[in-house]
C-alpha cells in the first residue's frame, strides 16, 4: 500500500476521532463511495476503515454500514461505521431516506 491516498488513509482518516462526516477526497465509485486501488483491485475505503476499527466482517456478506446515512457522499468517519447484515443496512437506508440511491441485491 502506498501513494498519497494511502498516506491520507493512514495519517488522516484513521487518526480522526471526531463525529462529523469526514469526506474521502480521492477517487469515488459511481455511487459516491471512496475507493483506492491496491494489490491489483479496487477497495472501498469505508470497508477498510470498518475493518481497522472493528476487525474483519463477521461474514463475507456483511456490509460496512454508515450510521450517518452519508456513505454515498464519501463519508469515511470511523465512528459512523459498523458491520451489519445487508438486511440491516437496507433498513438503515430506508430510515436515512437513501434507499433509492442504492442498487438492491437479493
Amino acid at each position: 500500500m502506498g501513494g498519497e491516498p494511502m498516506r491520507y488513509f493512514r495519517e488522516v482518516v484513521l487518526a480522526y476521532d471526531g463525529n462529523e462526516c469526514q469526506t474521502w477526497p480521492y477517487a469515488r465509485s459511481d455511487r459516491g463511495y471512496g475507493q483506492v486501488y491496491q494489490d491489483g483491485r479496487v477497495e472501498y475505503v469505508h470497508r477498510m476503515v470498518c475493518e481497522e476499527r472493528h476487525g474483519p466482517p463477521p461474514t463475507p456478506k456483511h456490509d460496512a454500514a454508515h450510521s450517518c446515512g452519508k456513505g454515498h457522499e464519501g463519508c469515511v468517519t470511523k465512528r459512523h461505521l459498523s458491520w451489519k447484515t445487508h438486511k440491516e443496512n437496507m433498513a438503515d437506508a430506508i430510515e436515512h431516506g437513501t434507499l433509492g440511491r442504492r442498487r438492491l441485491i437479493a
